[in-house]
């Protein structure tokens, strides 16, 4: 199984861009942030920050560590998962010794500072500063886990400032090339 990991700060793109290719190429996608708000849900939290605030980044990070993988497995009987939103270092060798014969591929997502609080502004329907201290905490919590780290050892480096078309379009073409085949949609695009 070939395991494509989004990562990147917060409002690069990601969600977007793996939902499109959902839709294009027919693969699931694992997101980081439900499995986050699902198991802060499960310990009677109404918000993932209220949980983190409670019990503190590595609990959290183990918890979903967890989650992930299992997700992950339940997927396995595809050719390939998308796993949206990744951030803790430890998730590409974790996913590698828990699932045989998988290859995973991380692909970070980049933008300037001025997209991103407009992204966010749009998202919250907030404010640019509200937007700006929403991403800079979860931004923190990110970097904190690992993030960097990932996106050092990325096998491929996307600049989002395009529109999403084109980097749908991009990636596209080299997921059908990690995965020998054409997209599955009604059309390819």
């Amino acid at each position: 199984m070939n395991i494509f990991l989004f990562t990147g700060l917060s409002a690069t793109g990601k969600t977007t861009i793996a939902r499109f290719l959902r839709e294009r190429l027919g693969i699931p996608i694992v997101g980081e942030r439900e499995i986050l708000h699902q198991l802060a849900e499960r310990e009677g939290y109404t918000r993932t920050r209220h949980w983190l605030e409670s019990v503190g980044l590595q609990v959290i990070l183990d918890e979903a560590l967890q989650e992930t993988v299992r997700v992950t497995k339940e997927q396995s009987s595809g050719q390939a998962v998308i796993i949206d939103g990744s951030y803790d270092r430890r998730i590409p060798q974790t996913l590698l010794e828990s699932i045989g014969d998988c290859k995973v591929f991380i692909i970070a997502l980049t933008v300037g500072e001025i997209t991103r609080e407009a992204r966010m502004e749009g998202r919250l329907g907030t404010n640019k500063t509200e937007a700006g201290k929403e991403m800079a905490l979860i931004d923190n919590w990110k970097l904190e886990a690992g993030m960097v780290e990932l996106i050092n050892k990325a096998d491929l480096v996307v600049d989002s400032e395009r529109p999403a078309a084109e980097i749908v379009q991009e990636l596209q073409l080299v997921f059908e090339s990690v995965l020998g085949r054409r997209a599955v949609g009604p059309e390819r695009r």
